[in-house]
């Protein structure tokens, strides 16, 4: 940052220190509150459908202990430990797609 960004930030600064605040007779608030609410659909369908993948995913994966016993028998016990991983892993993506979806709900991001 040069000498000139420096004093303009310090001039910029002072001017937002000496500016009163705006006046607000309760305007933003009723404004605010006649907004409607979001509906619940969106939200509640992508966590389902969040959900119901993270369940069928789950759901396939004893179909897949067989495989597992034959990578064992060919590449040994690191096939093992992999199976551990894929499922912690899915087990996070499947918190995380919820959590997410949850917060942009909050924060009204998900909007029909």
């Amino acid at each position: 940052m040069s000498g000139s960004d420096k004093d303009f930030d310090t001039r910029l600064a002072a001017l937002f220190d000496e500016a009163a605040p705006p006046v607000d007779d309760g305007f933003t608030r009723a404004v605010m509150e006649a907004l409607p609410r979001p509906a619940l659909t969106r939200p509640a369908v992508l966590t389902l459908a969040g959900l119901t993948g993270a369940g069928l995913t789950a759901w396939q994966l004893p179909s897949l202990v067989p495989a597992v016993g034959r990578l064992t028998e060919i590449l040994g016990s690191a096939a093992v430990d992999t199976l551990g991983h894929q499922a912690l892993i899915m087990a996070l993506v499947a918190a995380g797609l919820t959590l997410g979806t949850l917060f942009l709900f909050r924060r009204g991001g998900l909007d029909l």
